[in-house]
């Protein structure tokens, strides 16, 4: 009855998806269309390669405060599994073949990394390198995926300039 979790990534071919906060605001106000995660997620696996899992790691602050039916019920997505909240997210964005979130700064850090990210919310840091956004056409998700993950063209300067920019 327990969840089983994937502690060794370092064979898999997966994307990353680490759960938001909720509620938050950067789900609740940026792209509450996106709010209900367990459908998101199902959303993604149907529409990811099949050959790929999607592993999904809990948000540190939120351990203990979801129902456990949450969780089972992500557990009998095929081809989704549970990284324990210890490995560490620059890894698991670095290994993924593609990181996707709502809103969350996984995105940012994965363009910190020089990984391409999905995100389906618009932030402040959309526009940085690797980082693919949701087109609207829930249709043509699957070739937004391919897109964001075959991306092979990261500027590094178009990076320190839109960091240097926005946050400076």
């Amino acid at each position: 009855n327990s969840l089983k979790f994937i502690n060794d990534i370092s064979d898999l071919d997966f994307y990353f998806y680490p759960l938001h906060v909720d509620p938050e605001a950067s789900t609740s106000v940026l792209a509450p269309e996106w709010i209900d995660q367990l459908d998101l997620i199902k959303k993604i696996r149907i529409n990811m390669p099949a050959q790929k899992q999607l592993l999904v790691k809990e948000h540190p602050a939120m351990i203990g405060y979801r129902d456990e039916s949450f969780y089972k019920r992500i557990s009998r997505i095929p081809g989704v599994s549970f990284v324990k909240t210890d490995i560490d997210s620059f890894k698991l964005i670095s290994y993924a073949s593609l990181t996707v979130t709502i809103t969350g700064t996984a995105a940012f850090e994965a363009s910190l990394l020089k990984r391409n990210s999905f995100q389906f919310g618009k932030t402040n840091f959309s526009d940085l390198p690797g980082i693919h956004c949701f087109n609207g056409d829930i249709e043509t998700l699957n070739e937004q995926f391919k897109l964001a993950e075959d991306n092979d063209k990261f500027d590094e300067n178009s990076l320190i300039h839109k960091l240097a920019f926005n946050f400076a």
